[in-house]
């Protein structure tokens, strides 16, 4: 019967942990009723289906029979879409997350009765607000099939899901949101990307857009942040939509409403997600290893002064950078030694065990599952919980731009004026508290000379093409944690801690 079923077959999560799949009798009964031709086809018209359910939803009320059978048809499709979503997430990062397709489930597939209504008939919103709402109920009640089809919407919104989110990131794997991707990108970098499909009219309207987000959530977020540090980016509210119409407006740019506005920034955060497909130049291709050389030529030129320079820059962060690993690592000491002690007298105390666990991790490139014996852990999880590498890596973060402010002030003052010193200080306190700034510990490598020999020759700041540079190859649908860290030469952030720790242990 092709693939109709769909719309009347629930798979559901049972106790177990296994699928169960059920035929809803009534859903069969009411699709067969509205597409009497589609039954038998091998091809269905999906986003046509769909129109018409959403439309019968809204035509036929909240609590009306035919309303909740459309809604239920919407539903087993969803409840389809779901495993296929989580499966597809267990095949790309299982391997670096040791995680399965039915570790995820439980977070996502949570609809229980496709016929049973979000209020229960019970007709308090007050009341309806405190019931648990499943997500397929979620998915289907918000979307739109003008703006995207069921299966679009759904992988969206299960993306975004926090306690998923949550259980990918305790296996080193972060998901990016539409609304981050768009925070950490510059209107340079936009450009660039869009130069190929758009007309200049529209890539100026683009940027128009972004402009528009960065003045509003952006700058709200920013503020958030010094108060709620570590949330992710959730949707712009109808308030900052509002407000990003209203600063359209004001640069002259009509035709936008709220619901536009939304839909055409997810639509750019869609071309951003595509840019990362896009080629690059191989040294392995004869026809472009020239560039390459030609590069190094230049970049072989001797500048005396430029590179004394450039040496005690990197000097100095180095030096910043081990400081800052110090004032974590000791912060994290200090805090699990005022814990109590572990009741087994013969158990690792937690000081040690982290301090063993996070050795392994990055000295000795062992994996969390392999490290949990040796700590006296039973679980990978358990090693992620006493570890928290995302906020040592952010307490690491925060101290280390903080030394560097200071720093580069004493570094900069040889070869710059006193005008574009305080320039450089106004613009690093700018960013110092800015979402992009988290990407830095493990993506710096040697960008901060090309920043520097920029600002050298042109006698501007380039900060903002600096972090767009280290975010370039992270504006994909994902931000990947692998599992083992990078090898030390590639990761000045795992170098330094180790020597600090291998400090710790003479």
């Amino acid at each position: 019967m092709g693939t109709a079923w769909r719309y009347w077959t629930h798979t559901r999560l049972e106790g177990s942990g296994k699928l169960k799949r059920q035929e809803i009798l009534v859903a069969q009964a009411f699709f067969q009723q509205q597409f009497p031709d589609l039954l038998a086809a091998e091809d269905l018209p999906d986003l046509l289906i769909q129109r018409q359910l959403v439309a019968v939803m809204q035509e036929s009320g909240e609590r009306g029979q035919s309303s909740r059978l459309a809604e239920a048809c919407l539903r087993c499709f969803v409840s389809q879409q779901i495993p296929q979503i989580c499966l597809n997430l267990e095949r790309r990062f299982a391997t670096q997350g040791q995680f399965s397709c039915q570790d995820l489930l439980p977070y996502v597939l949570d609809d229980v009765d496709p016929l049973q209504p979000c209020d229960d008939g019970l007709g308090s919103p007050a009341v309806a607000t405190l019931r648990h709402q499943p997500l397929a109920v979620k998915i289907v009640q918000s979307f739109d099939p003008r703006q995207s089809n069921l299966s679009t919407w759904t992988k969206r919104l299960v993306l975004q899901q926090k306690l998923l989110n949550a259980a990918l990131i305790e296996c080193g794997v972060y998901l990016a949101s539409d609304w981050a991707i768009l925070s950490h990108t510059t209107p340079v970098r936009l450009q660039r990307l869009l130069a190929d499909g758009l007309s200049p009219a529209e890539i100026d309207r683009a940027c128009q857009l972004l402009s528009s987000f960065h003045a509003i959530y952006r700058a709200d977020r920013m503020q958030h942040r010094a108060t709620n540090p570590g949330q992710r980016c959730s949707e712009p509210s109808e308030d900052q939509l509002n407000r990003m119409v209203d600063y359209l407006t004001q640069q002259r740019i009509s035709g936008y409403s709220p619901a536009r506005v939304l839909r055409e920034l997810r639509d750019l955060a869609q071309k951003l997600r595509q840019g990362k497909s896009k080629a690059t130049l191989s040294l392995d291709d004869e026809q472009t290893r020239f560039l390459a050389n030609q590069q190094q030529v230049q970049s072989a030129e001797p500048d005396d002064g430029q590179d004394a320079f450039l040496r005690r820059y990197r000097q100095q962060s180095e030096q910043c950078l081990m400081q800052a690993i110090q004032q974590a690592v000791d912060n994290r000491l200090a805090y699990l030694r005022s814990k109590k002690p572990p009741k087994d007298p013969e158990a690792l105390p937690d000081d040690r065990a982290f301090l063993k666990a996070l050795r392994l991790f990055y000295c000795e490139n062992k994996s969390m599952t392999e490290i949990a014996p040796l700590v006296g852990k039973q679980k990978q999880f358990q090693v992620t919980r006493l570890l928290k590498l995302d906020d040592l890596r952010a307490d690491v973060r925060m101290a280390w731009l903080f030394l560097m402010v200071d720093q580069l002030d004493q570094v900069l003052q040889e070869y710059l004026s006193t005008d574009q010193l305080q320039h450089l200080q106004q613009r690093l306190k700018q960013e110092l508290w800015a979402d992009i700034c988290q990407k830095w510990l493990l993506m710096l490598g040697n960008q901060p000379d090309v920043l520097l020999k920029d600002y050298l020759n042109q006698g501007e700041f380039l900060l903002g093409e600096l972090i767009d540079r280290i975010l370039n190859q992270d504006v994909t649908s994902t931000y990947s944690k692998k599992s083992v860290p990078q090898p030390e030469s590639q990761n000045p952030y795992a170098r330094c801690l180790c020597q600090y720790l291998h400090l710790l242990e003479t």
